[in-house]
């Protein structure tokens, strides 16, 4: 449950956290088409596992099932979706900040005018 919870607060802010880097580094012109591809690629990705998963148990699993051949399938699966979060992790702490951000940091918000 507690890993469940961290996994959960980890989607949760990535989620927007990708809507707003993709929003403030594209163009005006492209912006809706780009974060419409954000927001895609959450189906793309579950669409993804599911089939890593039946091609990991189809590869490695006899019929019947064992429970040995299970668990070392659910121990790959495990260990490929560990993989990408870990590269996007790196991403995010490598990532430069975008130009919008820099402007708004040497220019506070009480220098303009709000409406």
């Amino acid at each position: 449950a507690l890993f469940r919870a961290i996994l959960g607060i980890g989607i949760g802010a990535e989620y927007p956290l990708s809507a707003t880097v993709t929003s403030e580094s594209s163009e005006k012109e492209t912006r809706g088409r780009e974060i419409g591809l954000v927001f895609s690629m959450q189906g793309l990705g579950a669409v993804t596992a599911s089939l890593a998963g039946f091609i990991v148990i189809v590869a490695l699993c006899k019929s019947p099932y064992t429970t040995e051949d299970l668990d070392l399938s659910w121990r790959i699966l495990f260990g490929i979706g560990f993989f990408f979060p870990a590269l996007i992790f790196y991403g995010r702490l490598t990532m430069h900040e975008t130009e919008f951000f820099e402007h708004v940091l040497d220019h506070p918000v009480s220098k303009f005018r709000l409406i």
